[in-house]
C-alpha cells in the first residue's frame, strides 16, 4: 500500500463543509425561501457521541461493558447564522419556537391533522468537502426539533454581522462516507 504525497499531507480544514436544512418549518404564514436558512450557515458544532457504560465486578475484578441505548440521550447541535438583510431567518425561527410553545402546527396539505411533534426539520445534512471542493461524505441528523433561540445583539457603531445561534435535539444521526475506493486503500 503506497500512500501518495496529497494524501499523506493534505488535512481536512474546518471550513470546508456545507449544511443544507431540507425543509424548516413554516410557521410565519407568509412564502419562506429555504436559502435564508442554507446561505447564511456560519458554523455548526458537531456534538460528541458518547455510550454509557455497565459497571460489573467480580471479586475483585472490575469489568466495563457498553450499555446498547440505541439513539437515546443524543446531544444536543447548535448551529450559529448570519441574520440576512430583511431579518427573514431570525423571524422564521423565533415563529417556530413560538408556534410550538403555544400548540401551532405547520401547515401541511397532505396531512391537515398533523401532531405537533411535526414541527420539525427531517434532516440536517452536512457535506464535507475536500480540499478541492468534492463532496467526501456526509452526516444526517434526522427528525430535528428546534429548542433553544440565542440572543439577537444589535448595537450602534460597529458595522458587523449580526448572528444568532439555534439550539436542536434529534432523533438520530448517520455518518456515510463517498470515497470507498480511497478509504479503503488507506486501511
Amino acid at each position: 500500500m503506497s500512500l501518495d504525497l496529497t494524501t499523506s499531507v493534505n488535512n481536512y480544514n474546518t471550513n470546508q463543509f456545507r449544511v443544507i436544512f431540507n425543509e424548516w418549518p413554516n410557521l410565519t404564514g407568509k412564502p419562506l425561501n429555504q436559502s435564508a436558512f442554507n446561505n447564511n450557515v456560519r458554523s455548526i458544532t458537531i456534538p460528541d457521541i458518547n455510550i454509557p457504560m455497565l459497571n460489573t465486578q467480580l471479586g475483585h475484578v472490575q469489568q466495563y461493558h457498553p450499555s446498547p441505548i440505541g439513539y437515546r440521550q443524543l446531544n444536543k447541535i447548535s448551529v450559529k447564522f448570519r441574520v440576512d438583510d430583511k431579518l427573514l431567518n431570525y423571524y422564521a425561527a423565533k415563529c417556530w419556537i413560538d408556534g410550538s410553545r403555544t400548540g401551532i402546527r405547520k401547515e401541511n396539505n397532505n396531512f391537515p391533522d398533523d401532531f405537533l411533534r411535526y414541527n420539525r426539520i427531517e434532516t440536517i445534512e452536512i457535506q464535507n468537502m475536500d480540499n478541492a471542493e468534492n463532496i467526501v461524505s456526509k452526516m444526517l441528523f434526522k427528525r430535528v426539533f428546534l429548542t433553544d433561540i440565542s440572543n439577537l445583539t444589535l448595537q450602534y457603531g460597529a458595522s458587523e454581522n449580526a448572528e444568532f445561534t439555534c439550539t436542536f435535539v434529534y432523533e438520530e444521526c448517520t455518518f456515510e462516507t463517498l470515497v470507498e475506493e480511497e478509504l479503503k486503500d488507506a486501511l
